[in-house]
């Protein structure tokens, strides 16, 4: 038998927890990171926050066609203090979970990103750049 925690929520605490919509960011990380609406209502990304990691990730996973692993396009939104006069830092990274990475981009599992800065338009700007390249190589090897 399963347990179904909504309804139990609903009943004990009286909330329609159905109605709750915590982003998984702030569930995940906490609402300190202050994530910019610029990358949490950028179309098409979605909310790939987990809690191993050491910050917030927002990206988009592209499937390949050859071996039907992921290509996955991250933007890291970097912790910084209380403050809210400091910027940001973000981290743009390519991650290939397969044996055929794309070609020219510099994957995360070697240790390397597409950008880093304080920037959020140039970081989301490289972010596009890159999962357009993973797109279209992925087209390719649809043939």
């Amino acid at each position: 038998m399963s347990t179904d925690w909504t309804t139990i929520a609903d009943r004990v605490y009286n909330v329609d927890m159905t109605q709750t919509r915590i982003p998984l960011w702030v569930a995940e990380h906490g609402a300190e990171y202050r994530v910019p609406d610029a990358i949490t209502k950028l179309e098409g990304i979605d909310d790939l926050s987990w809690h191993n990691d050491a910050c917030p990730s927002f990206g988009k996973a592209v499937e390949d066609p050859v071996t039907h692993d992921n290509h996955v396009v991250h933007i890291w939104v970097d912790f910084v203090d209380q403050d809210p006069t400091l910027p940001h830092y973000y981290v743009v990274d390519y991650t290939p979970w397969s044996a055929e990475p794309v070609p020219g981009l510099p994957a995360a599992d070697m240790g390397l990103s597409a950008y880093e800065g304080t920037d959020v338009k140039e970081a989301i700007a490289v972010f596009m750049e890159v999962l357009a390249v993973v797109h279209l190589e992925m087209a390719r090897r649809r043939g």
